[in-house]
């Protein structure tokens, strides 16, 4: 049995910013001071902080172990929103349908060395790979953390596409996740509860509509 690829459509997109990095965690610090925000249930909730602090030399490295709703929170906050999948994807690509937010030829030096460890370790500073840097001048898009995109919902399922791969890559993972270095490739995230959704890989950026 053949199955016929979706049929390809023209999708209009409104006018919009995007934040040139992702939130980092010296970002998402401001947020907590100013309204001492904290999750109903904070399983999972910013693991490698201790006492509402990251660790010492953390201030630029990308913020991670926040679930959908957190970051919503902090988008919130800031006069932002999380971006649609078509956003992010406009971001990386442009108009010239290139194949990598830097262009068509693969550049190891646009994104972090991979961390092939047992341990998940941190990520990566968000301006370490100025070279990664999109048509519109967009940092850190693939290679160091997955980023939360608006949820989606069909008969079945809640789900969010995650957006840019992962720096961190273990051995014998491939099971787990896609690729997605790609503007083609992406990873669909189900989504269960918001203590499940945290994890050590995934962050974010905002948007901000051109009109308002």
């Amino acid at each position: 049995m053949l199955l016929q690829a979706p049929a390809l459509h023209p999708t209009q997109v409104a006018s919009f910013w995007i934040d040139r990095y992702p939130v980092t965690n010296a970002d998402f610090k401001k947020f907590l001071d100013a309204n001492h925000y904290r999750p109903e249930d904070d399983h999972h909730f910013l693991k490698d902080w201790k006492d509402g602090k990251y660790p010492s030399g953390w201030d630029t490295e990308p913020v991670t172990g926040v679930s959908q709703n957190d970051a919503r929170a902090y988008a919130t906050w800031a006069g932002k929103r999380l971006p649609q999948e078509w956003e992010w994807q406009y971001a990386a690509q442009g108009n010239d349908g290139r194949v990598c937010p830097w262009g068509n030829a693969w550049l190891d030096s646009a994104i972090p060395v991979p961390d092939k460890t047992r341990d998940l370790t941190a990520p990566p500073d968000v301006d370490a790979h100025p070279q990664g840097a999109s048509p519109f001048g967009v940092m850190d898009l693939v290679g160091n953390v997955w980023q939360w995109t608006e949820e989606f919902q069909d008969e079945h399922t809640r789900a969010a596409i995650l957006r840019g791969d992962s720096y961190y890559q273990p051995p014998d993972s491939k099971w787990y996740f896609p690729k997605g270095f790609k503007n083609t490739e992406h990873g669909k995230y189900l989504l269960m509860a918001p203590s499940k959704d945290q994890a050590g890989t995934v962050g974010f950026r905002c948007v901000v509509d051109a009109e308002r």
